[in-house]
């Protein structure tokens, strides 16, 4: 039988706080939940502004037709659980590559996270299902007792390092290297607080619904003041979907500063979607609220997309150490100001972050090289009067059996 390696270095797996892998468990676990069922929601009651059904009643239904295939959804979620727990703490992932290890590992993490998260909807329309139907109440103290468990048991594996010390403390190295180089390419640069972006949100929002309701009023058979209360309204949705893309602009903005990686890349264009899907949503609201208010809104997602594009080519440009054409405009230029404002300080917060990180791990192998070294020396002085005493020329030779038998006799 061929036996390993006996020096070989024992792998030692690092634990995190469980608080905060349990605290981004359950946000990500309910905004999951949330975005799923409000748009749901959206489009079986088609948009309207006076829905026939409410989102309660919705995942009652809901759970009536999930209540079956409920129990196995679950049952696949405790075997990739399973396999991902088994996977990172008994070492089974080998990999030539530290660093390409401890990605697979926080993949792993991921897919356990990502198992629990896609049956959260199930499971919450189940259990308000069962909770009103007095039949299915057996249900309710199975399944969710079950699902409670496997959130646990997700938290427990999201709390595992994703490598051994050498590879952490490198790939803390790295991350401090990288942020050092972001954060010597932002500074210097023009910025702003994000008040600024608040502030021409709320001017833009302003001069669009007074100059709307200003015309309306001033054309002949204008509506006037009885439709007050639907302007504000309609303000209200427009002032929402305006703030979102803003927002998502920012965002956008100070990623792109920070790398471009396919990630991020990948990351990117998804927000922006999710941002102008939005926005359309909001117009479309508008227009069934107000309609003469949309028209401004139509007006302000044109400004929006040349906006965005000059945001992606500014951080585009910014990214590459590229100085500015010119001076940027005090309103198209303050998504590209509030964005180097927020990259800054993202770097600056990756490097102190990286920094503690790589100290920790640093601390962690030199304790254990010297208390690695105490063991070391203890077994080899332990081996030396091992030794000793077996060398025939410092030990007495014994007698020889006959000499003892004599002895014996004599006495």
């Amino acid at each position: 039988m061929t036996q390993g390696n006996t020096n070989r270095r024992t792998r030692r797996v690092g634990r995190r706080d469980w608080r905060a892998i349990a605290l981004m468990e359950i946000v990500t676990v309910a905004a999951a939940s949330a975005g799923f069922f409000t748009v749901l929601w959206s489009i079986r009651n088609g948009f309207a502004l006076e829905p026939t059904k409410s989102i309660v009643e919705l995942m009652i239904d809901l759970g009536e037709g999930a209540r079956d295939p409920l129990m196995g959804a679950l049952g696949v979620v405790a075997t990739v659980q399973l396999a991902c727990l088994i996977a990172i703490v008994t070492g089974q992932i080998i990999h030539p590559d530290g660093a390409e290890e401890s990605k697979l590992r926080g993949m792993l993490s991921v897919i356990s996270l990502g198992a629990v998260t896609a049956v959260a909807p199930a499971v919450l329309a189940v259990s308000l299902h069962s909770a009103r139907s007095l039949d299915d109440s057996g249900l309710l103290l199975v399944a969710l007792p079950i699902y409670l468990l496997q959130l646990a048991i997700s938290t427990a594996i999201g709390t595992f390092e994703v490598g051994d010390d050498e590879t952490l403390r490198d790939l803390a190295q790295e991350r401090v290297a990288r942020a050092h180089e972001q954060i010597s390419r932002l500074e210097g640069r023009s910025s702003s607080p994000p008040g600024r972006a608040v502030l021409i949100v709320l001017t833009v929002l302003i001069i669009s619904v007074a100059v709307t309701i200003g015309i309306t009023t001033a054309l002949p058979g204008g509506h006037g003041v009885p439709t007050i209360g639907k302007a504000v309204q309609a303000m209200i949705v427009f002032g929402v979907g305006l703030s979102l893309w803003m927002f998502g602009l920012i965002v956008v903005n100070r990623q792109l500063k920070l790398s471009a990686r396919t990630a991020d890349v990948v990351s990117v264009v998804i927000l922006l979607v999710l941002v102008v899907l939005s926005y359309l949503v909001c117009l479309l609201l508008v227009v069934l609220t107000y309609g003469p208010l949309a028209v401004a809104m139509s007006i302000v997602l044109c400004a929006l997309i040349a906006l965005t594009l000059a945001s992606v080519i500014e951080a585009d440009r910014v990214r590459k150490g590229l100085q500015p054409r010119r001076n940027p405009s005090p309103v198209f230029g303050v998504v590209g100001r509030v964005g180097t404002r927020e990259a800054l300080a993202s770097a600056r917060k990756e490097k102190h972050s990286a920094q503690k990180r790589w100290n920790k791990y640093s601390r962690a192998i030199a304790e254990y090289e010297a208390e690695h070294a105490a063991t070391g020396a203890e077994q080899g002085s332990t081996a030396g009067s091992d030794a000793s005493m077996s060398d025939p020329r410092k030990c007495p030779r014994s007698a020889s059996r006959l000499r003892r038998a004599l002895d014996e006799l004599i006495r």
